[in-house]
């Protein structure tokens, strides 16, 4: 579909897409346009998008659509809606607001309905179902309080960062304005922590894992041309045909086509059983096996282990072999992160899994250094 006006989807997480469900995100959508004045949506149109699968996503997504009659109109919304903490908290964390160029590869939206100067919804048969008759009550600003909701990342159903969500509309309740650091200690979970935090593109890599299966691998695309992904993501619990380091091998050689020259490779949760075999063999030409793909000598590996040390054999000893970097996660995510910088601007910081492991650690420590 090729958009003739200016649309904002407003991303939601959502369990399913039945009606209620719908119908609860545009309560919360259209309350955050009765909030801004009647001129910024005058005869606005209303459609919406479900999305399944997406990089980083929940599994499902559920996008309310707002087209714009004007681009001055979606700037003035755009920049009030980010200030409202009951609807930011619970839009998606990666990728909280569609616009036009990402909404044109999706076809076949239907029209809910369309905005009138007065508040009140000229709906279709289809909008009848979702929306209701005017506008409702408009949604307030936030206070200006600035809370930090930082946690451990965990995959499940509603997205990687569910818990830190739940935590973040708690605190958005009472006016503060709620901003996310999602974490994890350099295993599963660092690539979805880093591209948030770096803002970065998230894909799926389609290798193999040690199932033999084709597999889809989460990566994210950060600035300085880097991409990152959790070398653990290749492993399955199971029935392993293929040895850990042979897929590790297949994932790297499938980034290196794909033109990516600078490496995080998150290895904390990460082991191997063929000494780093399979790596080697996974990254030799095709014309000679003996001998290693040419194009790792020009790539840089940063290599990200629990403690900074080399294992004694493996698949990051033979890269550190080719002269990759290996630090520790703890090191690496305190600047991949932030943190400094996060725990200086926050007012408050909540911790959704106490002070206990380094990330946190290192997060109060930099709030204390801020506020000396």
């Amino acid at each position: 579909m090729i958009w003739n006006h200016f649309p904002v989807g407003l991303n939601f997480s959502v369990a399913d897409f039945s009606e209620e469900t719908k119908r609860e995100c545009w309560k919360l959508a259209l309350s955050a346009l009765a909030a801004v004045d009647a001129e910024q949506y005058a005869e606005m149109k209303l459609y919406d998008l479900c999305t399944e699968g997406a990089p980083a996503s929940a599994e499902k997504e559920y996008v309310c659509i707002l087209d714009h009659r004007h681009v001055t109109q979606s700037r003035v919304t755009l920049a009030a809606w980010k200030k409202m903490p009951a609807l930011f908290a619970k839009l998606s964390l990666h990728f909280p607001f569609y616009q036009a160029n990402a909404l044109d590869p999706f076809a076949g939206y239907p029209l809910l309905a369309e905005v009138l100067t007065d508040g009140s919804l000229n709906r279709s048969e289809t909008g009848k179902t979702l929306l209701p008759e005017r506008l409702p009550e408009p949604l307030r600003p936030g206070e200006g309080r600035k809370v930090l909701i930082a946690g451990k990342v965990a995959l499940t159903p509603l997205g990687w960062a569910d818990s830190l969500k739940k935590s973040g509309e708690t605190a958005a309740e009472s006016g503060a304005e709620v901003s996310y650091l999602p974490y994890a200690e350099g295993g599963i979970g660092t690539t979805y922590a880093v591209g948030v935090a770096r803002r970065g593109r998230f894909e799926w890599l389609e290798s193999i894992n040690t199932a033999g299966e084709t597999a889809k691998i989460l990566f994210a695309a950060v600035p300085n041309f880097t991409v990152i992904f959790d070398c653990a993501s290749v492993l399955t619990p199971n029935g392993a045909t293929v040895a850990p380091s042979r897929a590790l091998g297949k994932a790297i050689r499938k980034l290196l086509d794909y033109g990516y020259w600078n490496m995080i490779l998150p290895m904390a949760d990460f082991t191997d059983t063929d000494g780093g075999e399979g790596l080697l063999e996974a990254l030799s030409t095709a014309e000679d096996p003996e001998k290693i793909d040419p194009r790792l000598a020009d790539t840089h590996f940063v290599i990200l282990t629990a403690d900074g040390s080399v294992p004694e054999t493996g698949s990051a000893k033979r890269l550190k072999e080719r002269g990759a970097e290996v630090v520790s996660a703890a090191d690496a995510l305190f600047e991949q992160l932030n943190l400094a910088r996060r725990a200086a601007d926050a007012d408050e910081i909540r911790l959704t899994d106490g002070e206990a492991d380094p990330i946190a650690q290192r997060l109060l420590a930099a709030r204390a250094n801020a506020k000396q």
